[in-house]
């Protein structure tokens, strides 16, 4: 099984977003990752849009529907 490379495609998606602000007028593009996995992705493609900007995080752990939650029982008198 040939897996794709990494390093290839991250350059390749980094241009296309890059063209893709020019495109718009987009001088700062903010990346956001969706912890956890979706963090290293952004960081990665943050290097070859903007080195030194930073990227945003959203944890979206507390409205996860496929997990179990516990929730608060409120009693309405």
């Amino acid at each position: 099984m040939n897996l794709p490379d990494i390093e290839q495609t991250c350059e390749s998606l980094g241009e296309q977003i890059k063209a893709f602000a020019a495109e718009r007028g987009l001088d700062d593009p903010l990346l956001v990752g969706i912890r956890t996995g979706g963090v290293l992705v952004a960081q990665r493609l943050q290097q070859y849009l903007n080195p030194h900007a930073e990227i945003s995080v959203l944890d979206i752990s507390f409205y996860r529907e496929d997990r179990k939650s516990t929730r608060l029982n409120s009693s309405h008198n």
